[in-house]
């Protein structure tokens, strides 16, 4: 029997269980680890650019492992861009870090950027004007 401690009664020492640093899945950071023993908590967050769906957090267990990453990291998407009237875009990729060309009605011309990217705040890059040439 395990005594208060931490010592058995035939002598043996007691030792918590330890689970070692938890397995980081790809697009997530690991962050709040108390420690890697029994019952510790870690939790994991996923990348600039990423969302989490889904439970984070992992818990080490008696069996020396941490329990397993139920969530999912999933790209943000800008949506489709608000642009002017005759404006259009190639492509049709709204994800993160992904881009667009701007392409101006006959007659006009892009003033600024012709390309714009989705950003980890969900916004689209500047979006430019087009002027009559």
């Amino acid at each position: 029997m395990c005594k208060r401690d931490g010592t058995w009664t035939n002598g043996t020492v007691c030792k918590a269980v330890d689970c070692g640093p938890p397995y980081t899945p790809p697009l997530t950071q690991l962050v709040l680890v108390s420690s890697t023993i029994y019952g510790s908590m870690a939790k994991l967050r996923c990348e600039d650019g990423y969302q989490a769906y889904g439970d984070t957090a992992l818990r080490c267990q008696a069996n020396k492992r941490w329990s397993r990453f139920r969530g999912r990291c999933v790209r943000i998407s800008c949506g489709k861009p608000a642009l002017d009237e005759g404006i259009s875009v190639v492509g049709d990729a709204y994800l993160y870090q992904e881009q667009l060309k701007i392409v101006c009605p006959d007659g006009y011309k892009v003033e600024g950027e012709k390309i714009i990217t989705c950003k980890k705040d969900r916004k689209w890059s500047s979006i430019p004007k087009c002027i009559k040439m």
